[in-house]
């Protein structure tokens, strides 16, 4: 994931400071500092969830919201394992 921007991120996974209760793909793009593609993209791998509403995909609040912090976990976890890697190695 590119970028992301920590006030935006903040915003969308405080409850009660929701700003809009679905996103669509361009919003959700905007918030994540990634290209609409990479978006659909993991509409379509099931990554996150999103609804067609119409011909649009819409991207429901708290399913934007579990969708970063898992990423955050996983990044948070491929963090400790490097850092335990790099301490291996100096040892």
């Amino acid at each position: 994931m590119k970028k992301v921007d920590d006030e935006l991120l903040k915003k969308i996974v405080e409850e009660g400071k929701v700003m809009a209760l679905f996103y669509d793909i361009e919003d959700v793009a905007r918030l994540l500092g990634v290209s609409i593609r990479t978006v659909r993209y993991w509409i379509q791998t099931k990554q996150l969830k999103a609804s067609k509403l119409g011909k649009r995909w819409k991207v429901d609040h708290d399913d934007l919201a579990d969708f970063v912090n898992s990423r955050q976990n996983i990044k948070e976890g491929k963090e400790t394992t490097e850092n335990t890697e790099e301490k291996k190695e100096c040892t």
